[in-house]
């Protein structure tokens, strides 16, 4: 997952810190913190992180930018659906053949 701090002002901002915190139920799966600077009318990439296959289907992200004095610019918290995400197994990408031509009827799906 990508962590990208937008900043639509036209000033920058040096030496931010965006701490980052992933939950389910109320419970701290992972959290960390990304040292940025907020470049003028641009959008930064903060942070990558590697979420394991182990986290629930539904978990919250919260996350705060705080500017190099430690004032806060900016907080965000969303629960996401990570099962909308998940890759299917593989058995329900079986690849279904083209129809007949000529006719109207797929031919059947080996199984």
């Amino acid at each position: 997952m990508e962590l990208w701090v937008a900043n639509d002002m036209p000033e920058q901002f040096a030496g931010c810190l965006l701490r980052w915190c992933i939950e389910s139920k109320a419970v701290k799966l992972m959290e960390g913190e990304a040292a940025l600077d907020a470049r003028p009318l641009d959008a930064t990439l903060a942070a990558t992180i590697g979420l394991p296959a182990s986290l629930p289907d539904t978990i919250t992200v919260s996350l705060e930018l705080t500017d190099g004095k430690g004032r806060a610019l900016a907080r965000h918290r969303r629960e996401t659906y990570l099962e909308a995400w998940r890759i299917p197994p593989p058995a329900v990408h079986r690849r279904v053949p083209p129809m007949c031509r000529g006719c109207r009827m797929r031919p059947e799906i080996p199984r």
